[in-house]
């Protein structure tokens, strides 16, 4: 079969990381400030720090603890929802919809697109053929389209998914599966691209990964 659509990992594949240059405790801040100030403004709450802190603890140990042959991602409402449970507050009363769009993404300082990113995506484009982006990020794809939007790439891509958009991590099967059916192609007709030997690379071909399962 022809070649219709590309994937993309995205960190390392087409954002070069390598001269970040943010501080980890400053991007934390900013990340959840919103939804803090939120949640201070009738609840009693540690300061953000800690906050951050029990924050970080919950997003990990969900990630971490993600049994490989199921490879099922944690939803990110459950992890928020985890986070202010332990914070003892009345969670069966509080929006969850809303809290999350209260999380904010954003380009970290030195993060940029590799060089040939952009020329690579509008090629593909111009060939007619379809590009899609999966990325294991553990919340939904709208808090790091700002990276993209803001490296000009947002508007090259047909799909971008994460993790938990797909409910599956990859190397699974189901992650690449849902990529491939927003794109409308058969995991014949494409290819991914990505950095990670386990995650991008085990497989070797979206066909094989989604045959596999």
């Amino acid at each position: 079969m022809a070649l219709k659509a590309v994937i993309f990992d995205m960190d390392e594949t087409l954002l070069d990381w390598s001269r970040r240059s943010a501080d980890r405790l400053q991007v934390r801040r900013m990340h959840l400030q919103k939804l803090y100030d939120h949640l201070a403004a009738g609840h009693s709450l540690p300061d953000i720090q800690t906050f951050g802190e029990i924050y970080m603890s919950v997003l990990s140990q969900r990630w971490t603890s993600i049994d490989p042959s199921e490879g099922k991602a944690p939803r990110y409402v459950d992890v928020l929802r985890e986070v202010l449970h332990r914070l003892e507050l009345p969670v069966d009363t509080l929006d969850f919809v809303h809290l999350q769009s209260l999380i904010v993404g954003f380009l970290q300082s030195g993060v940029t697109a590799f060089p040939d990113s952009k020329s690579v995506l509008k090629t593909l484009r111009a060939a007619g053929i379809r590009t899609g982006l999966l990325t294991n990020a553990p919340y939904p794809m709208s808090i790091r389209d700002v990276e993209l939007q803001t490296l000009k790439l947002l508007d090259l891509l047909d799909v971008c998914m994460t993790a938990e958009d797909a409910g599956y991590r990859k190397p699974h099967p189901k992650a690449f599966k849902a990529v491939l059916l927003r794109l409308g192609v058969l995991a014949d007709e494409a290819v991914f691209v990505g950095d990670d030997l386990q995650d991008d690379i085990k497989a070797r071909s979206v066909r094989e990964c989604v045959l596999c399962g």
